[in-house]
């Protein structure tokens, strides 16, 4: 079984055990949450017995303290069964509000309290009147509907509340069986998940060791094709070095016969010796820019504080006699930031963009390039650079109106010897972006672009902001 399956198997496995979580979960505040119901109404229809009870109390007081009066004459008693008689009718209100969300009781509650203001209108009418106040047959028939409705409340009460005592014990004993339930599925999720993590940790470190294999086998394959790259590099530029002296023998040669012979020889000849010439000058180019290339992928890089302005003033002044003679309008939008970075590297990366901007150029067209700068986030750019380091980058916009390039051959245009373009519309070897590109990465940065054919291009360069702090000099060109 590969890892993918293990992982879908896994995902099954902990998809199945949430959803039983979820579901114990569930039951378990569902009980809980009846039983928190069921003693609720087991506290309100206590409550309700105890508001009956109390009436009925208060009852017997107002009675009580009415036949006092009647016997002895003493007022305070009429006092007292006026206070018992204001304390009576808040509890008879006070029961009315309780019973309010049960309909059966709150229309007893309705009835109990009609009785009871009826009673106690007889008795007061009857004292008044010197009648006996307890003995009436009308006061007795009402007191026994009091008494009646009393009781009638306090039974229905002790019904539901039978019932409730009864749906809680079950409940609790479902509670408690569930619970059981839930220990035991818990138990075996545990036992199960146990069982995956300690396979999953083997299978991990099996991979892991595994991996460790791969990773020294591929360290070793790294190191041999430095080495190799090295070798490719120091031969080439040996290589370079040594096919200028006879290279420049030919020139020298064909520039010797053309001078002293052309007149003698034929022109079918003289037309072979110019394009012996010109081949060999070509050549020479070739073997230069190749000598150039390897320079810079072998040299050491020389880091420093280096203010940008003062590069592009050395590439102003290097091209001066191109740009007066091409008319070139080279247009700076705000100034350029100082970066850590090799000077000759930087003066090389700016002279090689701005000669393309010139060179590839529509005939008699004149020449406008742009620069522009910001700064960007290093989240912006891990697309190029996946293993950015830096928080902040530097962005160089460098824009021309020449000939532009198809955006499908972007990453032809930085390859060594790549050229879009026939060499007898523009000249050049097609290495200029390369070292461009190998200058940038040098100095843990990236180049792009974006271009129409016929409206020009613009090249991205992204240099890191302050990568090194501890160079805080500042340097002249």
């Amino acid at each position: 079984m590969n890892s993918k399956q293990r992982f879908g198997r896994f995902k099954i496995g902990l998809a199945v055990s949430l959803v039983l979580l979820l579901a114990m979960a569930w039951f378990v505040l569902s009980i809980n949450a009846k039983n928190r119901r069921s003693s609720e109404w087991v506290m309100r229809s206590a409550q309700m017995t105890l508001h009956l009870q109390e009436i009925y109390a208060a009852i017997n007081a107002v009675e009580g303290y009415l036949l006092s009066y009647r016997a002895t004459g003493d007022v305070s008693d009429l006092k007292h069964a006026d206070a018992r008689q204001q304390e009576l009718m808040a509890q008879v209100q006070a029961l009315r509000q309780f019973s309010s969300r049960m309909p059966a009781q709150a229309a007893n509650a309705r009835r109990l309290e009609a009785l009871v203001r009826d009673r106690l209108g007889i008795l007061r009418v009857d004292l008044y009147a010197g009648k006996n106040v307890v003995g009436s047959s009308e006061a007795e028939a009402l007191r026994l509907q009091m008494l009646q409705q009393i009781n009638r409340m306090k039974g229905q009460e002790e019904r539901l509340l039978s019932e409730r005592m009864a749906a809680l014990g079950h409940s609790s004993d479902v509670s408690a069986q569930g619970v059981g339930v839930i220990l035991i599925l818990v138990s075996l999720l545990v036992v199960i998940a146990s069982v995956i993590v300690f396979r999953e940790y083997a299978e991990k470190f099996r991979i892991e060791q595994k991996l460790l294999e791969y990773q020294a086998e591929l360290s070793d394959k790294v190191h041999r094709l430095n080495a190799s790259n090295k070798e490719l590099e120091q031969f080439a530029y040996v290589a370079s070095h040594d096919l200028q002296e006879p290279l420049r023998k030919i020139i020298t040669f064909s520039q010797v016969i053309m001078q002293k012979y052309m007149k003698a020889v034929s022109p079918e000849a003289r037309i072979y010796l110019e394009r012996m010439a010109a081949s060999a000058a070509r050549m020479q180019g070739l073997i230069e820019d190749l000598l150039l290339y390897s320079r810079v992928a072998k040299g050491p890089v020389q880091k420093q504080p280096v203010p940008l302005e003062g590069v592009l003033s050395i590439v102003k002044d290097n091209f001066e006699v191109l740009i007066q003679k091409r008319n070139v309008a080279l247009i700076q939008h705000g100034l350029l930031p100082t970066v850590v970075a090799d000077t000759t590297q930087m003066v090389q990366l700016f002279q090689n963009i701005i000669g393309n901007g010139i060179k590839f150029m529509p005939p008699g067209q004149q020449p406008v390039l742009e620069i522009f700068c910001s700064t960007v986030k290093k989240e912006e750019l891990l697309k190029m650079i996946p293993d950015a380091r830096y928080e902040e980058y530097y962005l160089i916009a460098l824009k021309d109106n020449g000939i532009g390039f198809d955006e499908r051959q972007l990453d032809k245009i930085f390859v060594t010897f790549q050229r879009l373009n026939g060499r007898s519309e523009y000249e050049g070897s097609g290495i200029g972006l390369s070292i461009c590109k190998r200058i940038v990465e040098h100095h843990e940065g990236c180049i792009t672009a974006k271009s129409e054919q016929g409206k020009g291009s613009v090249f991205f360069v992204y240099l890191p902001k302050d990568p090194q702090k501890h160079l805080n000099q500042t340097t002249r060109l």
